[in-house]
């Protein structure tokens, strides 16, 4: 990709095919994006850098560009992953 002269359009959360959402969630960098996976009875949520480790939250999202709105975007997360019942899985986490 010719970065960042290639032609991109910026999305905000939206369902890209039946139970496949693309999730808004800015902070570690901007314009980042979190995928929800929905199929009946077994979601996942890919917080991808959104939350890198599950003790990142605690430690105030040290690598974000914008530890403010990470942390906003980690809250979006973690009710997303209690209203679905999901599975969430940070991005590196070492376990």
């Amino acid at each position: 990709m010719a970065w960042p002269d290639a032609r991109c359009r910026l999305l905000e959360s939206t369902e890209i095919c039946g139970g496949l959402w693309m999730v808004t969630t800015p902070g570690h960098t901007p314009g980042h994006m979190s995928v929800l996976v929905n199929p009946p009875g077994a979601a996942v949520l890919l917080a991808i850098d959104a939350i890198n480790c599950t003790s990142e939250p605690a430690e105030g999202f040290p690598d974000a560009m914008d530890p403010a709105t990470a942390a906003r975007s980690a809250a979006r997360l973690y009710a997303l992953q209690r209203r679905h019942r999901a599975t969430l899985i940070p991005g590196h986490e070492p376990e």
